[in-house]
């Protein structure tokens, strides 16, 4: 007697643990099903025809969402979205279309599912930031001066010949603009125009 009513107590929750086996199952191959399914987004060679004339960027990915049945991720307070493009593609991929706006608005994406893009604006490009070195001599008598101010122009950003005229600058720009000062000799401003190497010869101040 006791048997059979520990068997019809511990049988509903046999019963649970089943029916909660069967719903796990289930949901194993309803994923493994659409995984099989799931492509990239641009592998299906889905083609699109716009024509859209000083538009926003906004406007084009609507209507790519409309097109295309894909959907973006972005940040609604990005500037460039409400930059204005202009699109015209015939039957063309649908990765062609989006670039041809992003790239006029200096955005990317990356692909976060197969359905799904996050518009991003470009990286800045950092320039890269060189070390100049050289001599500075006297023009009159070829003979090194040391002491000689060495700035980056607009910056603080410098140093001062040693005892042999030599210098060596970091964090200048290939861009950059040097201004050379010195005592009773004329300040000289030279581009650094991307060279690593800069020697001058300073003349005697006339005044």
């Amino acid at each position: 007697m006791k048997n059979k009513l520990k068997h019809d107590i511990l049988m509903p929750q046999n019963v649970k643990k089943i029916l909660l086996t069967m719903k796990i199952s289930i949901i194993v191959f309803l994923v493994s099903v659409l995984n099989v399914y799931a492509t990239d987004i641009f592998s299906q060679n889905m083609t699109m025809t716009v024509d859209m004339q000083n538009v926003t960027v906004r406007e084009v990915i609507n209507e790519i969402e409309k097109q295309g049945g894909i959907s973006f991720l972005f940040n609604d307070n990005l500037r460039e979205l409400n930059q204005r493009v202009s699109v015209t593609q015939t039957g063309q991929p649908m990765k062609d279309v989006l670039m041809s706006a992003l790239e006029q608005a200096d955005m990317t994406y990356e692909e976060v599912g197969d359905n799904f893009l996050v518009l991003l604006p470009k990286p800045e490009i950092i320039i890269q930031q060189d070390v100049i070195t050289g001599v500075v001599t006297d023009a009159g008598t070829g003979e090194p001066l040391p002491g000689v101010s060495v700035v980056l122009q607009g910056t603080t950003v410098g140093t001062v010949t040693d005892v042999d005229g030599n210098y060596s600058l970091s964090n200048v720009p290939p861009d950059g603009t040097l201004v050379f000062s010195y005592v009773g000799m004329e300040t000289r401003i030279v581009p650094v125009d991307g060279r690593s190497s800069i020697d001058i010869a300073l003349e005697a101040d006339a005044i």
